[in-house]
């Protein structure tokens, strides 16, 4: 009986969360690969619950800084994913703004981590874009499982300088 205890144990001690993003530009662009929180150090893989205001970000430091273009309301774009268990769930896309906690959801979608032990490209229908008001802001991706009870949390966060390219463009001409 104490071998069955010390196994299972031992197997707790080996899950982690089972995602994260991994890139905030998608899984081929070199300049933002890796430009996420905990990237290559903390483990960004941690089972937390984005809910909890005193623990954004997982309370990981702030990273590497990357600019993001995200183009208009209705137009697609992709970040780069790491999924490690198949637990299908709702999962958004989030831009906080640092200093005044403003959350601004850009995208959302069902089933968001349905291949397991995979690294891919979430694509998503951007919206909102209107309301994001922060320059220097956090791009968050949340995930929740809806195959386990009770439900499991993710949250992994990437530090971006956010270029709008409308306001670009406008100003660009005046």
């Amino acid at each position: 009986m104490l071998h069955i205890i010390l196994f299972a144990l031992s197997c707790a001690q080996a899950i982690h969360a089972h995602g994260y993003m991994i890139s905030p530009g998608g899984l081929n662009n070199k300049a933002t690969f890796g430009a996420v929180r905990g990237f290559g150090g903390d483990n960004p893989d941690i089972l937390q619950n984005p809910a909890n205001p005193n623990n954004l970000c997982k309370g990981l430091p702030k990273g590497r800084v990357v600019p993001i273009s995200l183009g208009a309301n209705g137009a697609s774009y992709s970040v780069g994913l790491s999924i490690s268990a198949h637990h299908p769930g709702p999962c958004s896309m989030e831009i906080i703004d640092p200093a005044t906690n403003k959350i601004v959801e850009i995208g959302a979608g069902d089933n968001c981590a349905t291949n397991p032990a995979s690294r891919f490209d979430w694509t998503f229908t951007l919206k909102n874009l209107d309301q994001v008001t922060c320059t220097d802001c956090i791009m968050r991706w949340v995930w929740s499982s809806s195959n386990l009870v009770p439900k499991e949390f993710y949250q992994t966060c990437s530090d971006i300088t956010y270029v709008d390219l409308l306001s670009e463009v406008l100003f660009d001409e005046n």
